[in-house]
């Protein structure tokens, strides 16, 4: 009787060996946000789909990674005559695309972002000669004083739905850059 005791012992102890000799995984540093003082904003984390092509004081500029895929995202303020009416943003959005060669409007939709209400806004022309589709999210900046354009510009096709998603994800990662001096929560 005096053995099965010592059965859970051994087997706790054949259990754990493996978890003793297992080398630590190496450290996994996280990308840097990429910060626009002038924007008074940052990208928290670019998105996998996308990388950082320039960044200044009036706005960021990202690519979508790979060899295949095109297209632009800028983020900018919108000039503070502008005003601060997010439905007036998409409004001038329309009549912009409505204008331009072969331009339909493809429509818009209230969302909620990190920053608060939000639109985006959809639609396609031409551009260069070729069919071009452009979706923008208007938000408010963290001042609540101007409004953000986040405008992804690129060649229409069958993905757009794919598009739409990876500019949310744009859209989840911006961030109020914290104040000088501010330690981080997260």
């Amino acid at each position: 009787m005096s053995r099965l005791p010592l059965i859970p012992l051994l087997l706790a102890t054949v259990l754990a060996m493996p978890a003793c000799s297992r080398k630590a995984a190496p450290p996994t540093h996280a990308a840097a946000p990429v910060a626009a003082p002038g924007l008074g904003l940052e990208i928290g984390k670019v998105p996998d789909g996308f990388r950082l092509v320039s960044k200044s004081a009036k706005d960021i500029v990202l690519a979508p990674k790979g060899k295949t895929a095109s297209g632009r995202v800028v983020i900018s303020l919108l000039p503070a005559a502008a005003g601060l009416n997010l439905v007036e943003a998409v409004h001038r959005h329309q009549a912009a695309v409505s204008a331009r060669p072969d331009g339909a409007y493809l429509g818009a939709q209230e969302l909620t972002g990190p920053l608060g209400t939000a639109y985006w806004s959809r639609g396609r022309f031409t551009a260069d000669g070729k069919p071009v589709e452009e979706t923008v999210i208007f938000t408010l900046d963290p001042s609540g004083r101007r409004i953000v354009s986040i405008r992804y510009t690129y060649p229409a096709g069958g993905d757009s739905r794919e598009r739409v998603r990876s500019l949310l994800d744009v859209l989840g990662e911006i961030e109020a850059i914290p104040p000088a001096g501010a330690t981080p929560t997260g």
